[in-house]
């Protein structure tokens, strides 16, 4: 049974919170003043079915650094099936969380089967109601059975996600799927900022989105870090777009062992084929089911014009610097620039955004209190 209640909670972040309480794992997603409980037991019967399924993997990083073709080379793995993007922590779950609350297996399967991205994996809903059956209610084990639902559609052993902003949730995926392993791939962030500015969805019209999106690579870079620094090395691991694309049997080779597989040579052949990309996506994806391309390391040297490149270096050289890439410094940018740089990258800081923050909070309250 799933539990719910309206009371306030303290806000982490988005991030999720595991508390032990008579014996009795709480999983909390806290979403502004909402609590979502979710019950989870460490022991429970296995069936056959679910012995066959190996732990699964996750595919997460800042969108647009290459999580797409790390997940098409891996599906292409005769025992690894990764489907379409879910979204489920940081769409799916709010989504019927503001809506339906569902409470039943039945109602959380129909709930997952109407979603739009879920959808795309083209399930049975019975198939998936059986496997989901097989494990105690909760959202972790809903998707638990989407993913294991669509490796055994694939005769494959090796079930496995891919949704990049799932990096928020890092923590949260491993204490929910023991044994999984998460890889995170990071790329370039003028390289990411430079394709988040051609593709549809990306907030096309907000004069904004070029600053915020260095902005929030940023933030994300940072975020990897910081799981290097805290997570067991044996479950989770970060990879380069660009390693990928310059040395792919290797890294592969790497990857795969990770993760408890052999590499196959397939796993480099466009031809094999694969499922993560649905057809409504591959206007802006197709490009990781082509032929490796090393040409596509350093786009923005030929995409950006100098000004760009400036701002980019402005914005994210220091983190650019750390992760070790090269050219990150405002050579040749005349101090006047530099000065016009500094000034616009302001608002987007740490400190100016905790102030933004606290300053909203102050003015909700005076409001309330009139």
């Amino acid at each position: 049974m799933l539990f719910y209640r309206k009371e306030c909670a303290i806000y982490n972040r988005g991030y999720y919170i595991l508390v032990v309480y008579g014996g009795i794992q709480l999983l909390h997603l806290l979403k502004g003043k909402s609590i979502l409980f979710m019950i989870s037991t460490s022991a429970y019967d296995f069936d056959a079915q679910k012995e066959q399924m190996l732990p699964p993997v996750f595919i997460v990083g800042a969108p647009r650094s290459g999580t797409t073709l790390l997940a098409v080379l891996l599906d292409r793995h005769s025992n690894i099936a990764i489907g379409p993007e879910t979204q489920f922590f940081t769409m799916f779950i709010p989504q019927i969380w503001a809506n339906k609350r569902p409470e039943t297996y039945e109602q959380l399967v129909d709930s997952a089967l109407e979603f739009e991205r879920i959808a795309d994996f083209g399930l049975e809903r019975d198939q998936l109601l059986q496997q989901f059956r097989n494990y105690e209610l909760s959202f972790g084990n809903l998707l638990r059975a989407i993913i294991e639902t669509h490796a055994i559609r694939q005769a494959k052993r090796h079930p496995g996600e891919k949704t990049p902003l799932h990096l928020e949730h890092v923590p949260m995926i491993l204490n929910q799927f023991p044994n999984s392993k998460v890889i995170c791939v990071i790329r370039d962030g003028r390289d990411v900022v430079r394709s988040l500015l051609d593709v549809p969805w990306a907030t096309p019209g907000n004069p904004r989105r070029f600053r915020r999106f260095c902005m929030r690579w940023n933030d994300r870079v940072e975020a990897m870090i910081n799981y290097e620094k805290t997570l067991p090395l044996d479950r989770y691991m970060t990879v380069k777009f660009e390693d990928i694309l310059k040395g792919p049997k290797a890294e592969l080779e790497k990857i795969c062992a990770f993760i408890g597989e052999e590499f196959e040579p397939t796993q480099l052949e466009p031809a094999q084929t694969s499922s993560v990309i649905p057809d409504w996506e591959k206007k802006w994806k197709n490009k990781a089911s082509e032929m490796l391309d090393p040409g596509r390391v350093e786009a923005w040297r030929r995409s950006a014009d100098r000004d760009q490149i400036w701002a980019m270096n402005s914005m994210m050289g220091d983190m650019l610097e750390r992760m070790g890439y090269a050219d990150t410094k405002l050579e040749e940018c005349p101090p006047a620039v530099r000065a016009k740089l500094f000034v616009q990258k302001i608002p987007y800081s740490k400190r100016a955004r905790k102030l933004a923050s606290l300053s909203l909070k102050i003015l909700k309250k005076l409001r309330l209190a009139r």
